[in-house]
């Protein structure tokens, strides 16, 4: 192991806890959905309610603001503390180091940010594809964790419910409802809003076919919560309007979801419940997610564009290290598998079902804290 880079991750086996935690997002995005439907046909007069959900897509109305704040406050943690993971960056590392760390992982969100100022529209298409890939390969990483109970999912349906994972949130609110965001877009694109609605619309079909393709295999195969998940990533994208359809996705989905992956490995880590090492979260990224929210409000007027635009900008540039240091991690992902004569079948309501942890390969020890993972 190098000097810079921590220990592998290690996830705890996925009890019903876990399972049910990983599963919050979806009740999110169904929740969203009914609820700016019925906001949408409430608002709007006889017969134009489908041309809503067809055009702009459907809003939630007030309830939106508070969607986007909780989007906000769990989508920002999530990105803000990749140089504070000990998967990433060894406690050990010497200052000099981090020094470096921190360099590269800035100098590459601003080189992404200097490609943008030069060339917008060839640099934007460059970054929503890549967020696309980033999208899924980590719903990708939460499918693998959460089948490791219920026995691993078929190649050809893994590969497609992460086609569908990455290319949903991306491609089809700007392929469906881009008139909705053309000034956004514009800005984005530095005026190239068409251009970039085209290649959406192209990678729409992509991410629909992959999506139905998805939701009939999952059910052929009884794979019941994938062919859900699908079909609730896709209502979201497909049936609400783009912004608040992609905060509640960003903080609520994708963020939610790798804050419970880190908050998971680090319990086990550390032999601690979840509830401990979730305020250890909190706590570690308090600070650069203030100093995250801070430049964003300093970028503002100093590029002189609105607050969407910069915002956007600075999360699709940020998603470059963001996405490195991520793969990287998930590179030396390890699976803690105990033995069933031991620990028992994976179910029940407990975090962990039993004090051990893996200790090396396939050997296991008890934790040494009196506080085992499974106590809350």
């Amino acid at each position: 192991m190098s000097a810079h880079q921590g220990p592998a991750q290690r996830l705890p086996v996925p009890t019903r806890a876990w399972r049910g935690v990983l599963d919050t997002p979806v009740a999110v995005a169904v929740a969203t959905v009914a609820a700016a439907v019925l906001v949408t046909a409430g608002r709007s007069a006889p017969g134009t309610a489908v041309d809503v959900l067809t055009g702009p897509g459907a809003s939630a109305g007030p309830a939106g603001a508070a969607l986007l704040l909780a989007s906000l406050l769990v989508g920002l943690p999530h990105g803000a503390v990749d140089l504070l993971r000990p998967e990433v960056l060894d406690p050990g590392a010497t200052p000099r180091s981090r020094r470096l760390a921190t360099a590269a992982y800035l100098g590459c969100a601003l080189t992404a940010l200097g490609c943008w100022l030069l060339a917008p529209l060839p640099a934007l298409l460059a970054l929503l594809a890549l967020a696309a890939v980033h999208f899924g390969a980590a719903d990708d990483v939460t499918a693998r964790w959460r089948a490791r109970g219920t026995g691993p999912l078929p190649p050809t349906l893994r590969v497609l419910q992460a086609l569908a994972a990455g290319t949903v949130p991306v491609a089809v609110p700007l392929g469906l409802h881009g008139q909705a965001v053309e000034g956004v877009l514009d800005g984005l694109s530095g005026g190239h809003a068409p251009v970039v609605e085209a290649f959406a619309r192209a990678g729409t079909v992509v991410a629909l076919t992959a999506a139905a393709a998805t939701c009939v295999l999952a059910l052929v195969r009884a794979r019941w919560a994938t062919a859900g998940e699908t079909a609730a990533l896709t209502a979201l994208f497909t049936l609400v309007t783009p912004l608040l359809a992609f905060a509640v996705y960003f903080g609520l989905w994708h963020s939610w979801r790798q804050v419970t992956r880190m908050v998971a490995t680090d319990a086990l880590r550390e032999a601690v419940g979840p509830p401990v090492a979730l305020r250890r979260f909190c706590r570690s990224a308090a600070l650069p997610t203030a100093l995250t929210v801070v430049a964003g409000a300093v970028a503002v007027p100093a590029g002189g564009r609105s607050v969407l635009v910069v915002g956007l900008a600075l999360v699709l540039c940020l998603t470059v290290p963001h996405s490195v240091v991520v793969a990287r991690t998930d590179r030396g992902l390890r699976w803690t598998e105990p033995p069933a004569a031991v620990h028992g079948p994976v179910s029940g309501s407990r975090w962990v079902r039993s004090r051990w942890i893996t200790a090396g390969a396939g050997a296991v020890r008890p934790a040494k804290s009196a506080r085992g993972p499974d106590e809350l």
